[in-house]
């Protein structure tokens, strides 16, 4: 039996409907930490669905509500965070940044964009995480 609470089990199901849940236990995939795993949650996918995008905004919206601070700013890592920020930016009707890799070649090189100042407190979103490393 799980604690999840009933928004999650919706999203969970939704990205199963949507076939954003692969398998392959044969030939697991490897995450950007070198992980391995027979299970990826391609939540790019959910950029087709609207539906499935309210649900997601909405836990995301849930969890920020519970901080003890609001946020100032909310920052998307490039480049499948940058939509899940974008949503809860909007609903949240606060400013917001993405984060790239690395600086980029040629204009102002920024590796931030949008606006952030430092000291601000800002919820950063990526779509999947499991150690945190390239995040």
């Amino acid at each position: 039996m799980t604690d999840a609470n009933p928004l999650s089990l919706e999203i969970a199901a939704a990205l199963l409907r949507i076939r954003a849940v692969s398998i392959a236990a044969d030939r697991p995939f490897v995450f950007a930490s070198g992980l391995r795993s027979p299970m990826y949650c391609d939540n790019r996918r959910t950029l087709a669905y609207p539906q499935v995008r309210e649900l997601i905004t909405d836990a995301f919206e849930r969890q920020v509500a519970q901080l003890a601070e609001a946020p100032e700013v909310i920052a998307g890592v490039a480049t499948a965070g940058i939509p899940h920020a974008a949503w809860l930016a909007h609903r949240l009707r606060l400013p917001m940044a993405y984060v790239r890799a690395a600086a980029k070649g040629h204009g102002h090189r920024r590796r931030i964009e949008g606006r952030l100042r430092r000291g601000q407190r800002t919820i950063v979103v990526e779509d999947l995480v499991t150690t945190g490393g390239s995040s």
